[in-house]
């Protein structure tokens, strides 16, 4: 929070180095500090080559930069859509919701990502109305455990 106010580079990147570094790609739990040693120690390495590096990024074109980070996302992306597919339940809402938010839509000055949960969830009730089966059967659970 420090580096802040000098309009320095954020220095939140601790948080996707401990998902990787405590992923277990990176070893059993008791030997997965010597990852964190290893990050620390690139990090530390790299740090005075980080200036050329901004000047190299500042140089490629945009579109290169682009696709730079969509690969560098492509596992995320297909972790994401797995988990939201293979719940067999709303994946016509999750499909609409993930299209919706990418598409950075903006409706009465609110952001996409409003407008994906709620039409998502709109789209799910009206296409997939069997997943709401929770929402019906608390009715008749409730009504059945009047009766003695």
């Amino acid at each position: 929070m420090v580096s802040a106010f000098f309009n320095l580079h954020s220095t939140c990147i601790a948080a996707p180095m401990t998902g990787v570094c405590s992923s277990p790609e990176a070893g059993t739990h008791d030997k997965r500090w010597v990852a964190a040693v290893i990050a620390g120690a690139i990090f530390i390495v790299a740090a005075p080559f980080y200036g050329y590096v901004v000047s190299l990024l500042e140089a490629t074109p945009g579109y290169f930069i682009a696709i730079i980070a969509g690969l560098a996302l492509m596992r995320v992306i297909t972790s994401a859509m797995a988990i939201a597919f293979s719940g067999r339940k709303h994946e016509v809402g999750a499909l609409f919701a993930f299209l919706i938010a990418a598409s950075e839509i903006q409706i009465f000055e609110i952001g996409a990502t409003f407008w994906a949960l709620v039409l998502g969830v709109v789209v799910s009730m009206m296409f997939e109305t069997k997943d709401f089966d929770f929402v019906l059967n608390r009715g008749v659970v409730k009504k059945a455990s009047d009766t003695p």
